[in-house]
């Protein structure tokens, strides 16, 4: 029986999260290669969503980088993070899928 596993990286906009990311990157192709023979497979998604409770200054610093001009919204997000643990997405391994309009992470 085919296991799915979807683990999300939000790296926002912090440098932080920039620095984490290929951190996260590297163990999920591994684990990918390493257990896709068993049916097992594993992505990460780095996704950049709409927080109510950032400043304007951080929000228009932020858009300004985002091609579309705009933050993901939650259901947006949602309808990518189902991907990788439906059976659409049963050939999606070892990937780190980017849900950022466009933008730099």
């Amino acid at each position: 029986m085919k296991r799915n596993r979807a683990y999300v990286l939000e790296a926002r906009r912090h440098r932080i999260g920039r620095a984490v990311k290929p951190a996260v990157n590297s163990p999920t192709k591994g684990l990918g290669r390493e257990f896709g023979p068993e049916g097992i497979t594993f992505n990460a998604i780095s996704a950049d969503v709409e927080d109510d409770d950032e400043s304007n200054h951080h929000r228009r610093e932020t858009m300004a980088e985002v091609p579309l001009g705009r933050m993901g919204t939650s259901a947006e997000i949602g309808s990518v993070l189902s991907l990788p643990v439906s059976n659409g997405g049963a050939y999606l391994n070892a990937q780190m899928i980017q849900v950022n309009g466009g933008g730099q992470t």
